[in-house]
């Protein structure tokens, strides 16, 4: 198994687990009679938004006993939620949502120099499982403001036939 798999592999068993933590180990989500209720900005489809729900609440059910009720947002594209953030922030104590789930390094990176988002260091029994980086690109701020959540992988297609004309 090459050094990408086995990473992918050990995130990947982290990951749910992280992120409960991160969520409800930080006071985040309401619960409800529905369940927990957590609202996340992301602008991700709904394709992904449905998978990695599917597999949290899945997870979150067998781990608490309780259900999970994420409410997604929809805020637009990453840098609108990252303005989203941002005013609301100046304007009131909260910015209404329980996690921003998406949108790459730039947007957090951004609310932590803006000094909006909180610290908060996974267990170290977790933390290690999951390198500081991938072939250079960060999974985690080593001042524990952000963690990824997934790896992801991009291409390119083009059309022959338009590339021709």
């Amino acid at each position: 198994m090459n050094r990408t798999c086995a990473i992918r592999s050990r995130v990947r068993l982290s990951v749910l687990r992280a992120l409960a933590l991160v969520l409800f180990g930080a006071g985040c989500g309401r619960e409800r009679a529905g369940g927990d209720e957590l609202l996340i900005a992301s602008p991700h489809r709904d394709e992904i938004r449905s998978e990695i729900e599917q597999a949290f609440r899945g997870w979150y059910q067998r781990e608490t006993g309780r259900d999970a009720r994420p409410i997604w947002l929809d805020l637009g594209g990453a840098s609108n939620i990252q303005k989203y953030i941002t005013d609301r922030l100046q304007r009131a104590p909260s910015a209404g949502i329980d996690i921003l789930f998406g949108g790459g390094t730039d947007p957090f990176e951004t609310l932590k120099r803006q000094g909006n988002l909180l610290a908060y260091k996974l267990p170290d029994d977790l933390l290690n499982d999951i390198p500081p980086d991938l072939h250079g690109m960060p999974l985690y701020d080593p001042d524990h403001t952000w963690y990824g959540t997934v790896l992801s992988t991009f291409g390119i297609m083009y059309n022959r036939v338009v590339l021709r004309r």
